[in-house]
């Protein structure tokens, strides 16, 4: 299983996303970030290629993204 934790200001990162001048790496992690559907769907697509993106829902185990259900977890030290 991976974790990741993601800081951005959602505003900025549309900007830079609509401005055309990000990388494909800086540009697929904006998409993950903005996206409002799956987020393992929109990486999935950009790992696998277009077309072949996997859902949440078509895991039969495992944890499902913050879109799909399983919501933000609070990290505490």
């Amino acid at each position: 299983m991976v974790d990741s934790i993601i800081l951005a200001e959602n505003d900025r990162v549309e900007q830079q996303l609509s401005s055309g001048q990000l990388s494909i790496n800086a540009t697929a992690v904006a998409s993950i970030i903005v996206s409002r559907e799956c987020r393992r769907l929109v990486m999935s697509e950009y790992l696998d290629g277009v077309g072949r993106g996997y859902r949440c829902t078509d895991l039969d185990d495992g944890a499902r993204c913050d879109r799909c259900g399983e919501g933000l977890t609070v990290v505490m030290r």
